[in-house]
């Protein structure tokens, strides 16, 4: 409109100066009010152009924003539906990583349910937690924190900042800062058998990136389990087979060979440097079957605990 009313204001200033000219000036006061006329038409197709313009280009950002808001949507949809990149089922760095990359994710860190379900064992290497060195931690009780407490209610659980990583990692550096952390449950079975912990140092989370980060925490935990399963059943195979042999090689043996054979190949199946068979008494004594003869000892200590049908280690 500035253009406008400066071209308006040359026009009348030439129609005046024209006016004075010219030696007719009957006509000069229609002349004026006619441009007059046109410069105001001009100033409001100026205003309606401008109008129209500033709502075109909010109706376009709308349209970038509904976009952009879409495009995440449909990544998020891949990445929920897709193969965690192609991982094989129980690699748990490779899952982590895949993880990391469909959320956006500066630091990743994936725990596991020990074989005895006491504690969260942190599986290496994790991502962006090398100074971090996290360490395993008891499963939740009544004193834990909100982050443990809220994985044990099988919940995700946000904030803002890396505050809630002490109820994991014991030290924190002093220059680690986290704008966003998420920590979703894997859940394994009926039992939450991990968890995925996810921090972001330029920017939060949103909740689409926690739904869906516990949708790939969920998909993890399915193939934690079925790789479980899968070891589960070659130890139970290898282990029958064990047997079998154990079986036909022990025919003729007395005990003493018996038990040599044992313990010589049952590290086959069970982890061990060194085995010794014990044989109890009704009268609360023990010897060690090797061959020898040695006198009767007490039962004591672990061993009692042995004897009443307890297995220690």
């Amino acid at each position: 409109w500035r253009v406008a009313a400066a071209l308006g204001a040359v026009s009348l200033i030439l129609a005046l100066a024209v006016g004075q000219l010219s030696s007719g000036t009957a006509g000069l006061p229609v002349e004026v009010g006619g441009l007059v006329l046109l410069a105001v038409g001009g100033v409001l197709a100026a205003n309606v152009y401008y109008g129209y313009a500033d709502e075109a280009e909010k109706q376009q950002a709308e349209v970038r924003a509904l976009n952009a808001s879409l495009g995440q949507k449909h990544q998020a949809f891949v990445a929920a539906t897709a193969d965690l990149n192609g991982t094989r089922p129980g690699d748990t760095a490779a899952i982590t990583a895949a993880i990391a990359a469909s959320v956006g994710a500066d630091v990743a860190c994936c725990y596991l349910l020990s074989a005895d379900g006491r504690r969260f064992v942190p599986q290496p290497p994790g991502l962006g937690v090398d100074r971090l060195r996290p360490q395993a931690v008891n499963r939740p009780h009544g004193t834990s924190g909100p982050l443990l407490l809220a994985i044990e209610s099988r919940n995700a659980f946000s904030a803002a900042d890396e505050s809630p990583l002490v109820e994991l990692i014991s030290f924190l550096p002093d220059d680690f800062h986290l704008r966003g952390l998420i920590a979703v449950p894997m859940p394994i079975g009926d039992h939450v058998g991990g968890l995925i912990v996810l921090g972001r140092t330029g920017a939060g989370f949103s909740d689409d990136d926690r739904r869906l980060a516990t949708t790939l925490a969920a998909r993890a935990g399915e193939q934690v389990a079925s790789a479980q399963l899968v070891a589960l059943t070659r130890q139970e195979s290898a282990r029958y087979s064990l047997m079998n042999e154990l079986v036909k090689e022990a025919s003729g043996k007395n005990m003493n060979e018996v038990l040599e054979l044992v313990l010589g190949r049952g590290s086959e199946v069970i982890r061990y440097d060194a085995g010794r068979a014990l044989m109890f008494h009704p009268d609360h004594t023990y010897v060690v079957v090797d061959g020898t003869t040695s006198a009767p000892e007490p039962i004591d200590g672990p061993l009692a605990r042995v004897h009443d049908g307890d297995i220690h280690a």
